[in-house]
Order: structure tokens, then sequence, then C-alpha cells
């Protein structure tokens, strides 16, 4: 009787673990999701052209959920100017970071279009070297500047907010 306990007790938790409202790593979406008029798979194949034209890595494409995730893409300091899209705070007269960013889309069906909700990353190396690997990573604010932009290219000014 026991077994069966710890063994049900395993199970729950394990599909607890794979629940699509389990996003970890991202904070929360600085804008409200956006009414895309494209249906369902022509806005997430518009997403998917997207990224893949800047480069940017997929990792997960998931049309069951309507979800697509890209994998971290990297800028050394001094690369680009990110300071309009994410506010790592600290001292302006500090030296540049090597920053990095993964991206996030949700995106629902509607009657009329679909919703696309962004959810972004930033995070800086304020200290390079740290434990390696990673561990020098701090995460930073997003402005909602890049997601506006996104949400811009989408609609193509075809947006119902």
């Amino acid at each position: 009787m026991r077994r069966h306990l710890v063994v049900i007790t395993v199970a729950a938790l394990s599909l607890a673990g794979c629940s699509r409202l389990h996003r970890s790593g991202f904070p929360s979406p600085v804008r409200a999701p956006v009414l895309v008029l494209t249906d369902f798979d022509q806005t997430m194949s518009a997403i998917s052209g997207m990224l893949e034209t800047r480069g940017i890595p997929i990792l997960v494409t998931d049309a069951q959920f309507g979800t697509i995730q890209s994998d971290w893409v990297y800028w050394e300091p001094g690369e680009v100017d990110l300071s309009y899209v994410a506010d790592c705070g600290g001292d302006a007269d500090a030296p540049p970071y090597r920053m990095r960013a993964r991206f996030r889309f949700d995106v629902r069906r509607r009657a009329k279009g679909s919703t696309v909700q962004i959810a972004t990353q930033w995070q800086a190396d304020k200290h390079p070297g740290f434990g390696g690997g990673n561990a020098g990573f701090v995460d930073c604010r997003s402005t909602g500047e890049w997601e506006r932009a996104v949400e811009e290219a989408l609609t193509q000014r075809h947006t119902i907010r």
C-alpha cells in the first residue's frame, strides 16, 4: 500500500511539472497580448520566420500549446546598445557588459485571428568568470520596447487592442 502511494505521488508530481502554465526562468510579460488578424498557423509561421531571418535560434516550437521559444542570443560588450530594451540598473559610468536574451511567444487561437503575448528575458554578465559558466549573469528588466517593435512587425498596422 505504501509503495502504491509513493508511485502515485511521484506520478502526480511529474505530471504537475509538465503543466503549460509553468514557465521556468521567464519574467512576466511587460505588455498585454496583441491581436493579430491572421489565423493561428500563419501567426506561428510568421514568428518562426521572423526569428530565423534575424538569426535567432529557435529552441522550442510547440503548436499544440502555441509556444515558440528561442535559445539564448549573446552580444559582446559594446557590440549593440541594448539600453533602450533592457534596464540593468547600475552606474552609468560602468563598463558595458556582455548581454544575452531569450524570447518566448505564446500564441492563442481566437474567432478572428490570434493573440500573441511576448515574454523576454534579458541578462547582463555583471560578474564575468564568477563560478564559471553562466553564474555571473543577472536579470535585467525589459523596457517593453523590443516587444512593441515585434508586435508592430507582426500586426503590420492591423492591430485591435
